[in-house]
């Protein structure tokens, strides 16, 4: 059995390989903001392995993503550290999320007045850590 995606037949095509034919076709999957996803979260390349940990992690890798978003969302501007200690995720799930949705571009770091600084907050341990929020006027705001 071989999997690929064809956008003409409108998501993941299993092919019997001893046949040639088309077994299946599952549609396309969309993340939280509607864009097409790679079935597998990032995985070492070369390593089947890591390949298949990586697909059987995506649907809670999706589920992270939401649950982050809609915590910047409620208690922007908010600090990874707030982020982890308010779901109660550890900051190695949380800065991964976090990165995903800062290059999605749904959130953002936050600016200071000035528009040139960073707006930070102090953590726990009296370092200086960068606040986030929502992108303004992305149609992601409004989730539930």
């Amino acid at each position: 059995m071989v999997f690929h995606t064809d956008a003409t037949k409108g998501g993941t095509v299993s092919t019997d390989t001893n046949k040639g034919q088309i077994v299946a076709v599952r549609p396309i999957e969309r993340d939280l903001f509607g864009n097409p996803v790679d079935p597998t979260a990032p995985y070492a390349p070369g390593s089947a392995t890591s390949k298949e940990a990586a697909r059987l992690i995506r649907p809670a890798v999706n589920a992270c993503q939401m649950r982050v978003f809609r915590f910047i969302r409620d208690h922007q501007p908010v600090t990874r550290e707030q982020i982890g200690g308010g779901l109660d995720m550890p900051g190695s799930t949380v800065r991964p999320r976090v990165k995903e949705l800062l290059d999605r571009g749904v959130i953002v770091e936050c600016n200071g007045d000035d528009g040139r600084t960073v707006e930070t907050r102090q953590t726990r341990s009296g370092r200086k850590a960068v606040c986030l929020r929502t992108k303004a006027g992305t149609r992601w705001n409004d989730l539930t």
